[in-house]
């Protein structure tokens, strides 16, 4: 799987920033129990580029608790997913959390407001079941065998 942000050259966390479009999402996020936040940006969108510091600082902020992945919306297929997703109505950067494989994502960020990013999904994670350590998973989702 391709790797996102390959051009910010950073350790950790974004290292595992999976990305995906229409052509892999159900795959990779909707069939996984856990929770994703998924982030939708382009290269060429100043905005997402001012954005990128602070989508790093929760991919180390939720390490534990998320699984990442993003969606650029500069190719056919992330826009195609960007748009059945409504995110194009919605505008980038976009933070969209992935709590249930069958219900479209919650809205937690559209390019306003970051500093209520951390609270807003604390508030949804707080919601969620836990694997055996700590990991969010997904309304209904048990842990995979091998994890209790």
């Amino acid at each position: 799987m391709a790797r996102a942000h390959d051009e910010h050259a950073h350790e950790g966390p974004e290292d595992d920033v999976v990305e995906v479009d229409s052509t892999n999402y159900a795959d990779v996020v909707l069939s996984n129990p856990y929770a994703w936040l998924v982030e939708f940006s382009s290269k060429h969108c100043q905005s997402c580029k001012e954005f990128a510091p602070r989508w790093h600082e929760l991919t180390h902020e939720f390490e534990a608790e998320l699984l990442f992945a993003h969606v650029s919306v500069d190719s056919a297929e992330g826009k195609a997913l960007a748009k059945e997703l409504g995110t194009l109505r919605e505008g980038i950067p976009n933070l969209k959390l992935v709590v249930s494989a069958d219900a479209q994502p919650h809205p937690i960020f559209a390019g306003e407001h970051a500093h209520k990013i951390a609270p807003s999904l604390r508030a949804a994670l707080n919601l969620l079941g836990r694997d055996a350590e700590g990991r969010a998973l997904k309304r209904g989702a048990a842990a995979p065998k091998g994890e209790l």
